[in-house]
């Protein structure tokens, strides 16, 4: 099996089958609805996320992005989601007692997620949500190009957030949806900094 997000839908062999809506509250993730051909809402609560298939809660999201649903647990490894987010990989592996069952991959403006050992579609699905928010930036090779003829205070700043987001990632305990969302956050603010940067220099 093989689905791929692109414009905020899932599809399957080119036809769209499933509709993403991402609600934010703050500088975080409130909730997100897949509609379509699941009915899939995934609510924040009390530092996790709880997965219900229409009115019947059926999982959660815990530390890690690690999926209990219907009584099975799914795992992402920490240092694979760090490697993804910063762009030093295109994919992901997911796995289930021990065994990989699927793989997430970045392929330009596409994220794919494949498996071959049966995994749960709404599992797929829920995982193609959770990354197709993250999955454009990378910022471990963004905006290098001419940081160094910034001018010296938007160089500072720009530093301080592009570091502090990496520190920040690194250092965090567990990453979640929140986490994950604030990191990218710092990441879009030290962008607009380097844009105002170039625009103030007359940088090309």
């Amino acid at each position: 099996m093989e689905y791929y997000i692109e414009n905020n839908k899932i599809y399957e062999n080119s036809t769209p089958i499933v509709t993403i809506n991402v609600n934010r509250k703050g500088l975080g993730i409130d909730s997100i609805d897949l509609s379509g051909q699941v009915n899939i809402k995934i609510k924040r609560s009390k530092g996790k996320y709880e997965i219900y298939d229409g009115d019947i809660l059926s999982g959660y999201i815990g530390k890690d992005f690690e999926i209990n649903y219907l009584g099975s647990t799914y795992k992402v490894d920490r240092k694979n989601i760090i490697s993804f987010m910063n762009g030093a990989t295109d994919s992901i592996k997911i796995t289930s007692l021990g065994t990989e069952i699927a793989n997430i991959k970045r392929d330009g403006n596409r994220l794919f997620i494949s498996s071959d050992r049966g995994l749960d579609r709404t599992v797929m699905f829920i995982y193609l949500a959770i990354f197709s928010s993250f999955f454009r930036v990378t910022p471990g090779y963004a905006g290098r190009r001419n940081v160094y003829n910034l001018p010296l205070p938007y160089r500072i700043a720009y530093y301080v957030f592009i570091f502090g987001a990496l520190i920040f990632l690194i250092l965090t305990p567990n990453i979640g949806i929140y986490s994950a969302f604030l990191f990218f956050f710092m990441i879009i603010i030290a962008q607009i900094i380097r844009y105002l940067g170039y625009r103030k220099g007359n940088i090309k």
